[in-house]
């Protein structure tokens, strides 16, 4: 059998198996499908391919910003002209007919005919708050960096995995001169509006599975919890740098039946938007909010768990021992778990998604890390992992982590 022939046979049993539902089936045939075209591919096609990915994100970015996404996703899936979108959005026709003709090509939308273009689930997908959120602040990320890369490397002190040295800084940092990821995002108002809206939607969009479908956090908490009669003020979670607290209000919504408070932490500017937010969200109005920067030791003592979501990858080890050495001090060593969400890579062989990410945590200063290199982390603070909870094929979501105290 050749070669391509058992890529063939791989996509084909992995398809019926992804029809089945077999838990990671879907990955494999996403990373089945790539191999094919690696195959396929000569090295001339490799390269022209290379070339031209950012033009889709530019593309893309277009007809957020003019409108023309919008309008498009208005008709429900119905065919439009661009002279009908031109009409609607006073962009010009031609520019809008150059910028769909590329973006249906790699599946954005459909090509329903000539000039003529319709809405498919990326499409619809693309249109929602979250997602149109997290395409802006992308894009705005990857062209300043991109632009400013070459010059860093050659002028600006290089590029190094953590700037600690006195003269090293991330590429964001760089290329936007700012003292650190969080003034990049903080400084601008709509950069801000965008990521937090991005990072409050984006698991709720069937993308990604919520924490509480990787680790079984219902069943755990109910084997361990405090009785509230005799610990009123026992603490089931904690959730740092938990943004504007959809996720700790969401989970509080689906499990009921605990007891216990919730505290949501965040720095104060955050925790001033979650105040307003409360007047029009009841989820939120039994979370209890926090200003807290978790580079200080931890004021919540003695927590069920301590959750970090999305939160380590963004530090150097350095700072992620300074961040875990604070939590550490405030656990309870018998009670108490620290819960981490974020990607634990595999030792070899990653997914382009979680080593993407890698790349993009190299922009700000962070890392995606591995499970040894996790291992080596928390144990250098006095901690030690429980389990490490997935869900599908290694590396193709983000993992719970769960750590306790060392005994």
């Amino acid at each position: 059998m050749s070669a391509l022939q058992g890529i063939i046979n791989v996509i084909q049993t992995e398809a019926r198996a992804e029809e089945d539902k077999v838990p990671g089936a879907h990955a494999r045939l996403l990373e089945a499908t790539e191999k094919l075209r690696h195959k396929v591919e000569t090295p001339g096609d490799a390269l022209v391919r290379f070339r031209f990915q950012f033009e889709q994100l530019m593309c893309i970015r277009i007809i957020i910003e003019n409108g023309v996404l919008s309008a498009i996703c208005s008709r429900n899936g119905a065919p439009v002209t661009t002279d009908e979108l031109a009409r609607a959005t006073k962009a010009e026709e031609l520019l809008i007919h150059r910028v769909l003709r590329l973006l249906s090509a790699v599946g954005f939308l459909e090509e329903a005919g000539e000039k003529t273009y319709a809405a498919n689930g990326v499409t619809e997908l693309a249109n929602t708050p979250g997602m149109t959120g997290g395409l802006k602040y992308f894009y705005d990320l990857h062209t300043n960096v991109g632009s400013k890369l070459i010059e860093q490397m050659r002028v600006g002190g290089g590029i190094h995995s953590f700037p600690e040295g006195p003269n090293e800084r991330s590429p964001v940092q760089y290329a936007f001169d700012a003292k650190s990821y969080w003034d990049f995002i903080s400084t601008d108002a709509e950069r801000k509006r965008d990521f937090d809206i991005y990072m409050a939607k984006r698991n709720q969009q069937g993308i990604m599975p919520q924490w509480w479908e990787v680790y079984p956090a219902g069943a755990e908490f109910a084997k361990t919890i405090l009785d509230p009669e005799k610990y009123p003020e026992a603490v089931t979670l904690v959730d740092v740098g938990g943004n504007r607290g959809h996720d700790i209000a969401n989970f509080k919504k689906l499990y009921p039946e605990l007891s216990g408070r919730f505290v949501l932490e965040d720095l104060p500017e955050t925790i001033e938007e979650v105040k307003k937010l409360q007047a029009q969200d009841s989820d939120l109005s039994d979370i209890e909010l926090l200003s807290y920067d978790f580079f200080t030791p931890q004021p919540v003592r003695g927590a069920r768990a301590y959750f970090f979501g999305n939160t380590l990858h963004n530090w150097s080890d350095k700072l992620c021992q300074q961040i875990l050495s604070n939590t550490v001090s405030a656990m309870d060593g018998e009670y108490s778990r620290i819960l981490i969400d974020d990607f634990v890579l595999p030792a070899s062989s990653a997914g382009m998604r979680s080593a993407s990410l890698d790349i993009l945590m190299l922009f700000l200063g962070g890392l995606e890390r591995t499970e040894a290199q996790w291992v080596s982390l928390l144990g250098s603070v006095g901690l030690e992992i429980v389990k490490v909870w997935t869900v599908g094929a290694p590396g193709e979501h983000e993992a719970i982590i769960e750590i306790k105290k060392k005994d």
